[in-house]
């Protein structure tokens, strides 16, 4: 999947970028990432059906919770020595096999990804390189699979509390989720609930 595809090639210029081409003062331009592992990246869809004349019909709800690959990127300014205030993508990334997509009794591997775009602040609690932070954020929710198009975009926010155990790196737990909508298939709608709990460690320079 593009989306997979293309985060883990930025998140990797990131990783490989010098930290002495920073000053080493969390105030000023800040950017990072990370990997990590998601235990449970969970969707909820209600699904609805039109009948031409502006009724909608509620056809049921489906469910889905798996783990997967988790993964974010961060760029932004820091206020002060303890501030941080920076645009997010938080993703999370899971395959399922042998789906018969389109009922047409061939089985495929599909690749799902649901995130969050958000803008967060990040708020260190103690001295450089070893300290307690949290992080709040809100911003817009995405869903993306092979062979379809993208949902439209919905609300979404972020939750992270997590630990820096050196100046560049720290390790976190984040909770995203936020709603999306699918209306490619005329007459039907889904409503997206989306949620995505992982750990990850992170590499930040500044």
């Amino acid at each position: 999947m593009k989306t997979a595809a293309t985060f883990t090639l930025i998140l990797a210029a990131i990783l490989i970028s010098p930290a002495n081409a920073f000053d080493g003062e969390r105030k000023g331009f800040v950017f990072g990432g990370g990997l990590g592992y998601a235990s449970s990246i969970k969707t909820t869809v209600d699904v609805s059906a039109g009948d031409g004349f502006g009724n909608d019909f509620f056809l049921g709800t489906l469910e889905g919770n798996e783990p997967g690959l988790a993964g974010h990127l961060m760029i932004g300014f820091g206020l002060d020595e303890h501030n941080l205030l920076v645009l997010e993508s938080n993703v999370g990334v899971y395959s399922i096999a042998n789906i018969d997509l389109f009922g047409d009794g061939f089985l495929y591997e599909v690749q799902f990804a649901q995130g969050v775009g958000t803008v967060s602040w990040y708020r260190y609690w103690g001295r450089r390189g070893a300290s307690l932070f949290t992080a709040i954020g809100a911003g817009l929710s995405y869903f993306d699979t092979d062979y379809t198009n993208p949902n439209d975009y919905g609300a979404a926010w972020l939750a992270a509390i997590g630990y820096e155990f050196t100046p560049h790196a720290q390790i976190g737990l984040y909770w995203t989720g936020g709603q999306t909508t699918f209306s490619e298939i005329p007459g039907l709608e889904g409503n997206f609930s989306q949620s995505t709990l992982s750990v990850m460690i992170s590499a930040v320079a500044f």
